[in-house]
C-alpha cells in the first residue's frame, strides 16, 4: 500500500520512518504524477530515471546497469529516494510519498555525484555522455530548468592549455567562480575546450558586454569567435577526445562569454543549441606599464617621438580622466574591491562616463554624422536602432570610424577593452584637434598684427600668466611643433622656450578643445580668445571654463584645463 500526499515541502513527521528498502518501479510510477516536480516534462523525466535506478538495484532483466556497485551503494540509493519524498509508514511499514520539488537540485546532484564510482569531474564527464546513462539523464533534467544548472557538459572549459582541474570552470560556481582575467599586456586569457562526448562538437563563442547608464542601454558590444560575417553562421568543430584553444583573433574583449554548441549531427537553432557561460574581466595596467607605453617612440611620421614628448600633459590627462586619484593605478576598468568578481559587480568592467566615454581617455568628443552622412560612408543607422538587427551596437564606416545608433563617432570596441588602443585613441583625438587650434591661433595672430600695425601706439597687451599647481601657462614657445613657429610667438617679445614648469597658452587651448569648448548658448571660447568685434581693439582674455547643461537642463561650468593640469602625473 502507498500513501501519497500532495505537498511540496516534506519534513520528517511521526507517520514517517526511515526507508529500509528501495521503492519498486510500480511504486514509483503510481507515486510520481503530473507536475509534482516543477513541470510535467521534468516530473516524467525524473520518474523514468528513478525507475531505471530502481530496476538496476533489483537487477531487473534488460535494465541498463551503469554504476559499479560498492559497499555504500545501497545506502546512497535509499538516501536518494528519501530526497525524492519516499518514506516508510511507521505503523504498517508501507511506502508513504510526499513530493519534494525543492530538493530537485539535490536529487540530480546525488545521482551525478553519488551513484557512480567516478570521482573526478573529467571521469564523470567522459563517462556520462553515453545514451541512457543516469548522469546524463540527471544532467538533462537540470538543463530543463535552466541550462546554467547543468553539472556536466560535453565540453570541459579550462583556463589553461591542459586538463588542469584547478583551472576547470565547470566545477566552479556559475555566478562567482567562472571569471577569467585579461592580462595587463594586454592579452586574452588562455581558454581551452575539451570534447568529452563521443561525437564531434560544433561550436562558437559569443562575447557580449551591455553598457547601461541610469538603467538604460547605451551600447552593446558583441563579438563571435570564429567571427560572424554578414550574419552567416560560422562555427568550429572539435572531434571526440580532442581540444581547441579558443582563438580570439587578436581582439581584446570582455563581458559575458557564452559557448554555444551542439553535436555536429544536430540542427543548429536557438532551441537546440546548448550553452556554457563564463565571464572575462579586465585588469588595470600598472602605472609603469602605462608610462613605458607613453615613452615608447611611435608617433606616425616621427619615429623618434613618443606620445609623451609629443604631448607633455598626456599622463596628467589620463590620470584625471580615469579617476585614478592617489592609488597609483590608471583605470581602464573599475578597480578591484573587497567584494571581488560577480555577475552584478562592476569590478573589471570598462570605466564608463556618460555620455559615451570609456577607459583611460573617456573620449566622447569625436564628432557626429547626420543620417545622410552616415549612409554616404556605408553606415545604415536604422540597423542600430532598438529593434534593428544590430540594435545598440556600432558599425565601422569606410574610413574606419566607429558609429553608434545616434550617428556619433565613438570609441572602437577594441579601445574599450584594450588600454593601449584607448591611449592610441587619445592621441588620434589630440592630433585631430591640432589643426583647428592652429587655425584659431592664426586667427588671433592676424587680429593682433592688423591692430598693432594700424595702432602702433596702442598695441595689444599679452595676457597675464595662469598658474595651476606646478605649471604656469604663459606666452612661451610651445613644445608642440605646429604651435611653436617664430611668427606666432614673436607677437610678444621676448619669446621664451617652454620649460618643465612653464608652458604655452596654446597647449592649454589644445587641452580645452580636446574636452570641448562648451555649448554656444553659454559662450563658446577657446582658453585664449578674443571676444571683441572685428573692428574693435582685440583683448586677449583667458576663458578657463566651458559651459554646458546638466541632465536637468541647468547650466554648469567645466574647468577642464585646471583639473588636468592640477592632476599629479607621477
Amino acid at each position: 500500500m502507498i500513501a501519497i500526499t500532495n505537498t511540496t515541502a516534506f519534513d520528517v513527521q511521526t507517520s514517517f520512518d526511515a526507508l529500509n528498502k528501495v521503492p519498486s518501479a510500480s511504486v514509483i510510477n503510481s507515486s510520481i504524477q503530473g507536475a509534482m516536480f516543477k513541470t510535467t516534462q521534468i516530473t516524467t523525466a525524473l520518474k523514468n530515471l528513478l525507475v531505471s535506478i530502481s530496476n538496476s538495484y533489483y537487477n531487473v532483466p534488460g535494465n541498463i546497469i551503469f554504476v559499479p556497485f560498492d559497499i555504500n551503494y545501497p545506502i546512497r540509493v535509499l538516501s536518494l529516494f528519501s530526497l525524492v519524498g519516499f518514506g516508510k509508514n511507521a505503523v504498517d511499514g508501507t511506502f508513504i510519498f510526499s513530493a519534494k520539488p525543492n530538493n530537485l537540485d539535490k536529487i540530480t546532484s546525488a545521482i551525478i555525484d553519488e551513484l557512480i564510482i567516478f570521482k573526478s569531474y573529467i571521469e564523470k564527464a567522459k563517462n556520462a555522455f553515453k545514451v541512457g546513462t543516469w548522469a546524463q539523464q540527471a544532467n538533462i533534467i537540470r538543463g530543463m530548468q535552466n541550462a546554467d544548472l547543468q553539472k556536466l557538459h560535453e565540453l570541459g572549459v579550462y583556463n589553461s592549455t591542459n586538463e588542469n582541474t584547478l583551472k576547470l570552470l565547470n566545477i566552479k560556481p556559475a555566478s562567482t567562480g567562472r571569471f577569467l582575467e585579461i592580462e595587463t599586456s594586454p592579452s586574452m586569457p588562455v581558454t581551452t575546450l575539451f570534447n568529452y562526448s563521443n561525437t564531434t562538437i560544433r561550436l562558437r563563442i559569443r562575447i557580449e558586454h551591455i553598457q547601461k547608464s541610469k538603467g538604460l542601454i547605451k551600447r552593446i558590444i558583441k563579438n563571435y569567435f570564429p567571427e560572424q560575417i554578414n550574419s552567416q553562421l560560422i562555427t568550429h568543430n572539435i572531434a571526440p577526445n580532442s581540444s581547441w584553444q579558443i582563438n580570439y583573433e587578436n581582439k581584446i574583449r570582455g563581458g559575458e562569454c557564452t559557448i554555444e554548441y551542439l553535436p555536429n549531427n544536430e540542427t543548429w537553432n536557438s532551441d537546440t543549441i546548448r550553452r556554457f557561460i563564463f565571464y572575462i574581466r579586465g585588469t588595470n595596467p600598472a602605472s609603469q606599464q602605462v608610462k613605458g607605453y607613453l615613452d615608447k617612440p611611435q608617433i606616425t611620421g616621427q619615429p623618434n617621438t613618443s606620445y609623451l614628448s609629443r604631448f607633455w600633459f598626456l599622463r596628467r590627462l589620463i590620470r584625471h580622466e580615469s579617476a585614478s586619484g592617489k592609488d597609483n593605478r590608471l583605470h581602464q576598468f573599475y578597480p578591484y574591491k573587497k567584494d571581488g568578481y560577480g555577475i552584478l559587480i562592476k569590478n573589471g568592467l570598462p570605466v564608463f562616463g556618460a555620455p559615451r566615454g570609456y577607459g583611460l581617455g573617456q573620449i566622447d568628443n569625436y564628432g557626429s554624422l547626420t543620417r545622410e552622412q552616415a549612409m554616404n560612408v556605408g553606415v545604415d543607422l536604422n540597423l542600430l536602432k532598438p529593434g534593428g538587427v544590430k540594435e545598440y551596437q556600432t558599425l565601422v564606416d569606410i574610413h574606419g570610424r566607429t558609429i553608434d545608433k545616434d550617428g556619433k563617432i565613438v570609441s572602437s570596441d577594441e579601445a574599450i577593452w584594450n588600454w593601449k588602443i584607448n591611449i592610441d585613441s587619445i592621441i588620434d583625438v589630440l592630433e585631430s584637434k591640432v589643426p583647428p587650434v592652429l587655425n584659431k591661433i592664426n586667427s588671433i595672430k592676424t587680429r593682433v598684427l592688423n591692430w598693432n600695425n594700424t595702432h602702433p601706439d596702442d598695441k595689444v597687451i599679452k595676457p597675464n600668466p595662469v598658474v595651476y599647481g606646478d605649471i604656469t601657462y604663459d606666452w612661451v614657445k610651445s613644445s608642440i611643433a605646429e604651435f611653436s613657429t617664430s611668427e606666432i610667438n614673436a607677437l610678444f617679445l621676448p619669446s621664451e622656450v617652454s620649460t618643465g614648469t612653464k608652458k604655452s597658452f596654446f597647449d592649454a587651448m589644445l587641452l580645452k578643445t580636446y574636452n570641448g569648448l562648451g555649448v554656444k548658448s553659454l559662450g563658446q571660447f577657446h582658453f585664449l580668445d578674443i571676444q571683441q568685434e572685428a573692428n574693435s581693439k582685440p583683448v586677449l582674455s583667458i576663458h578657463e571654463d566651458a559651459g554646458y547643461y546638466d541632465d536637468n537642463k541647468k547650466p554648469q561650468k567645466n574647468y577642464y584645463v585646471r583639473a588636468v593640469t592640477n592632476t599629479d602625473e607621477n
